[in-house]
């Protein structure tokens, strides 16, 4: 499979850092995997029970767990739509990591570059108090998504610079100057520093 398929992250963070960043965001259920590349980034994969689709460039690809097995299924249309139980599997297990069985609170993060959230997001499912990259810890508390950014080495321990916090599944455009800080001229860089 495409790497740009398997490593949505990789967008996430440089639309971050670029300044780029418009996100949706629910609370999720599903099985997190055991990938190591991502892990060292400091993200779980949340794969909820429906699947994760994730676009590529005019294809998409559905990650799916049966149990330990990390299952991966190609579709030539965006939006996995074209994905059946009868589309070929790939077992992904051995060559990025299984899942892990059992139940896990995820966030969806779905980002936008655009400031109205019209153009197609990335998307990135991972487990609650993931800290992405050592700076940026999502969380998900009963009916709210919360973005926080910390200094860089901080490993997301300590205080927060800035915080993003709404309603999950509210379908609202979210940015990081929507963010709550001690400093509010420094909130929305606070989430973009350190991302790379």
């Amino acid at each position: 499979p495409p790497r740009s398929t398997l490593f949505p992250y990789t967008t996430l963070f440089r639309s971050l850092e670029d300044g780029n960043q418009y996100m949706k965001g629910k609370c999720v259920k599903g099985q997190a995997t055991d990938i190591a590349s991502m892990k060292s980034a400091g993200i779980d994969l949340v794969i909820p029970a429906t699947g994760y689709c994730m676009a590529g460039e005019g294809t998409s690809s559905l990650l799916t767990c049966d149990g330990t097995t990390l299952n991966y299924q190609t579709d030539d249309k965006p939006g996995c739509k074209q994905v059946t139980k009868d589309t070929t599997k790939m077992d992904m297990s051995d060559a990025l990591g299984p899942c892990i069985v059992g139940e896990v609170e995820g966030v969806h993060l779905d980002m936008y570059t655009k400031a109205d959230c019209s153009d197609a997001p990335t998307t990135l499912i991972v487990a609650k108090d993931s800290c992405m990259n050592g700076v940026l810890k999502v969380g998900c508390d009963a009916d709210k998504v919360t973005l926080s950014g910390y200094p860089a080495d901080s490993k997301c321990a300590g205080d927060a610079d800035a915080t993003v916090t709404f309603t999950s599944g509210d379908d609202k455009c979210h940015s990081p100057e929507d963010a709550s800080s001690p400093s509010s001229s420094s909130s929305s860089v606070a989430l973009t520093a350190g991302i790379a």
